[in-house]
Parts: C-alpha cells; sequence; structure tokens
C-alpha cells in the first residue's frame, strides 16, 4: 500500500532496524519527506494488522527506475513478504 503519516513511526523502526549504519541523509526522518516531496506514490508499505513488516523506496525519472531501499522485518519474510509472486 502507499505510505501514509500514520506509517511513519514503524517504517522509523524497521529502518534502523534494518540499516543501522545509515548515513543520515538516508535515515528514515529524512529520507521520507523528501520522497513524498518528488514521488510519493514510489513510497510503498506491507503492514500486517496495522503493524509495518516491509517497505520499499523506489524511484523512477521518465525514462529508467530504481531501488532506493528496501526492508523486511525478519518475522515478515517467513510469512512470504518481499517475495515476488
Amino acid at each position: 500500500m502507499t505510505y501514509r503519516e500514520a506509517h511513519f513511526v514503524g517504517v522509523a523502526a524497521l529502518w534502523a532496524e534494518a540499516f543501522p549504519n545509515d548515513p543520515p541523509w538516508n535515515r528514515a526522518d529524512a529520507a521520507i519527506p523528501e520522497k513524498l516531496a518528488h514521488q510519493p506514490d514510489l513510497l510503498l508499505v506491507a503492514d500486517d494488522g496495522g503493524r509495518v513488516v516491509g517497505t520499499v523506496m523506489a524511484g523512477y525519472d521518465g525514462h529508467r527506475g530504481w531501488l532506493y531501499s528496501l526492508a523486511v522485518e525478519g518475522s515478515g519474510s517467513a510469512k512470504g513478504s518481499g517475495r515476488s509472486s
């Protein structure tokens, strides 16, 4: 689903766990507002009963796409989160 403000705490916690040594510009408090300002539809969240279990931040410039970050909670990956269908 598309990211909503209510997801921020869960996404920030997941990123802190998945990327403990991220540079300051790639932490949730800096990266999420930047992404939302430019391409809000490319910040996606997977939730399980309201709990964030995965997130992906992508980019697209009209010609190519790229992945900024992908994080899946350890227990979420066992349920198939993050696996392509």
